[in-house]
């Protein structure tokens, strides 16, 4: 008889040979067999043969069997002791996979091990994303949340959901998606995923077993479509009138829910399940886009894309994700012509992916590529001048927020909105900065500089109109029945004609006295002699005006008021003041 002396000298497989020959000499019958001290003894001895093996050959399920490709020194009791109920259970693998030698079986050798026979617990889908509104059931979904089997969840517009297994299989539900998990439980033994995915509406992609491992079962589905995977990363979409299967890594078996074939389905190819249960042929996908990176960091949360066209499609998929795999996405949107606006950015290491999608609906390879975003130091809030302001004015005063984690402050100023053209620019430490500006429309931001050097994001920019100031009014008082008032500008003609001014005369500041109200062309102007006392006087230029200003904008035409006073002169017969050697001769001296 073999009894345990053998597995000093003759290595793991005679272990087993050993093992073996025991079985087959206590076998009883009943469901068990053996008793349970000598399944437990037996199992210690193959666990001891086997732990050089690898365990990284599970092909996930066909039907309902799990898959299993053999590997050199794998033995139908070690696959049983591995995944089964029992042990003993290796006569079963022996009698539906035919395999005559349960000690020597060729590596690459397929075996199918019914999943009535594998022992499962319960598991749940770990929440490791949310973007937006996302839903379970009614109930708002959070990261950290745990989704256990017959949860149903619902992303809403612009929302996202991610879902993480306990082999690190990652489901990505976008926006107007509705997904059940069906099924979340793991083998019971080897720990592999028992899961399924029913996607309702909407899409869904997976990248499942990203260490390695293997899956027990994964399956993602739609109401027409069942879809098993034997690979890493496919995407699942269904409408009213089809759903998809698009592969991007490994393989994936697909078939209608009506019947029991599948099509294998590899690596950049996809098929479509009609309603009426027919499967497409595979089409192949469309090439992945060439993009145009941004050349260094983003600064600002906001920047545009640009990508060249591919042959075939119709639109294309733009996506911004957190993490290096592309699960978690910030965003994604549709897009028909090879460029897109990307909004809302967060700051960090981010990743762009960008896929042609063809006339069929079908999303080709994904063009993948980092992005950097750098926020800080955040932009000042811009105070003055306030944005859309009219100027009469040949200088503005900037003003903005003072930001913490900023040394210094860069104001930029441009005559047109893109800050392309003639920039003038402005470093300084203070928020608070006068410059003269011409005349015209102007756009001004200002971004902070922090103290290793680097600008954060520019401001939103303001806009301001810059228009030409009234003049200061020169007052001459000769003493006579008029009053003259001049200014220096305005003394030509533009064009043949002369310049455009209104004058006002009033008693008090605020001009509501107002005594004389009067346009001229030119830039004098001869009154008559007011009444003795004080008064206020400015000019306004009504060229500077347009037909759409305000009455605020009219007022703010005006020069700044100047105070003057008219003089009670003595007066001869003829009516003129009189002239003595110190000057004219007022009233009371």
């Amino acid at each position: 008889m073999c009894g345990f002396e053998c597995v000093g000298g003759r290595g793991s497989r005679m272990m087993i040979r050993c093992a073996f020959d025991l079985i087959e000499r206590k076998r009883a019958p009943g469901p068990h067999g053996l008793p349970v001290a000598t399944r437990k003894m037996l199992a210690m001895i193959v666990g001891i043969a086997v732990s050089g093996a690898a365990l990284a050959q599970p092909l996930g399920t066909q039907g309902r069997d799990f898959i299993y490709r053999v590997e050199s020194g794998d033995t139908l009791f070690g696959l049983a002791e591995r995944y089964m109920d029992s042990s003993d259970e290796w006569h079963v693998l022996q009698n539906q996979n035919h395999v005559p030698d349960p000690l020597h079986m060729p590596p690459g050798m397929v075996i199918r091990i019914p999943l009535k026979f594998i022992p499962v617990v319960a598991s749940a889908a770990h929440v490791v994303f949310v973007q937006g509104d996302v839903r379970s059931n009614g109930s708002p979904v959070t990261v950290g949340m745990w989704l256990h089997e017959g949860a149903r969840i619902e992303v809403a517009s612009r929302g996202t959901a991610t879902l993480e297994l306990s082999d690190g299989t990652r489901i990505t539900v976008p926006q107007n998606a509705v997904a059940d998990i069906k099924r979340a439980r793991v083998f019971a033994k080897s720990s592999l995923i028992d899961a399924i995915i029913t996607v309702l509406k909407g899409e869904a992609e997976s990248r499942v077993a990203p260490h390695g491992t293997g899956v027990g079962r994964f399956e993602m589905n739609t109401p027409t479509m069942v879809t098993g995977v034997r690979g890493t990363r496919f995407r699942v979409a269904t409408t009213r009138q089809t759903s998809r299967t698009t592969v991007l890594e490994g393989k994936v078996n697909v078939d209608s829910s009506r019947r029991s074939s599948p099509t294998v389905i590899t690596a950049g190819h996809g098929v479509a399940v009609s309603q009426a249960g027919t499967v497409s042929r595979q089409v192949n996908l469309l090439d992945a886009p060439i993009v145009d990176a941004p050349s260094g960091a983003v600064v600002g949360d906001s920047t545009s894309v640009h990508w060249a066209p591919v042959k075939g499609a119709v639109s294309y998929r733009v996506i911004v994700a957190r993490d290096e795999a592309h699960t978690e996405w910030f965003s994604s949107q549709r897009v028909e012509a090879p460029t897109a606006v990307l909004t809302h950015l967060p700051e960090g290491h981010l990743t762009l992916v960008v896929t042609a999608i063809d006339a069929s609906g079908f999303d080709g390879a994904d063009a993948v590529m980092p992005i950097s975003v750098r926020l800080h130091p955040a932009a000042p809030f811009a105070v003055a001048p306030v944005n859309g302001s009219k100027h009469f004015s040949d200088d503005v005063v900037f003003n903005w927020g003072a930001v913490g984690d900023a040394v210094q402050y860069e104001l930029a100023l441009s005559p047109d909105s893109t800050f392309s053209g003639d920039v003038r620019r402005l470093r300084t430490s203070e928020t608070t900065v006068g410059r003269q500006v011409a005349p015209g429309k102007w756009w001004w931001r200002v971004r902070s500089l922090a103290a290793n050097g680097t600008f954060g994001p520019w401001g939103t920019p303001g806009t301001f109109e810059m228009r030409r100031p009234g003049p200061t009014p020169l007052v001459s008082d000769e003493g006579g029945n008029t009053f003259h008032i001049r200014w220096d500008e305005g003394a030509g003609t533009q064009n043949g004609v002369a310049p455009s001014y209104r004058v006002q005369l009033a008693r008090d500041m605020a001009f509501k006295a107002i005594v004389v109200d009067t346009a001229i062309q030119g830039n004098d102007v001869r009154m008559a002699r007011p009444a003795p006392g004080g008064y206020f006087v400015r000019v306004a230029n009504l060229d500077a005006l347009k037909p759409t200003d305000s009455d605020a904008d009219r007022q703010a035409a005006f020069s700044q008021p100047q105070y003057i006073e008219v003089v009670d002169y003595v007066r001869n017969s003829q009516g003129n003041a009189i002239q003595t050697e110190s000057g004219l001769l007022r009233v009371g001296d």
